[in-house]
């Protein structure tokens, strides 16, 4: 769970699968129309999320002890990303870092 802390969107998919999660309402986030999410466990709120139904993506996440941590995708722009951002910079070198794998 720890891992998943750091990355928000894995967090979200596996508090969805663990806990309590319902729909509380709809809004628009950033121009686009969301379900609003509370995520519970045994009554003790965790988070809120607001998921677009376009994109089925997470626009909006408050979590962490105090409701402090807040994840907002704002700019957000519909289209194909050039396959060149994929590509790996041709001085790029690889290194080994101790203990990662």
């Amino acid at each position: 769970m720890k891992s998943a802390s750091n990355d928000v969107f894995s967090s979200i998919e596996k508090q969805k699968s663990t806990y309590d999660t319902k729909i509380v309402g709809k809004e628009t986030i950033n121009g686009f129309e969301c379900e609003k999410y509370e995520v519970s466990d045994k009554g003790k709120l965790l988070s809120v999320y607001w998921q677009s139904t376009e994109l089925d993506f997470p626009i909006k996440v408050i979590s962490g002890k105090n409701k402090d941590m807040i994840m907002e995708l704002k700019n957000i722009k519909k289209g194909d990303i050039d396959d060149s951002m994929f590509t790996i910079p041709k001085n790029c070198v690889k290194m080994d870092m101790p203990g990662m794998e």
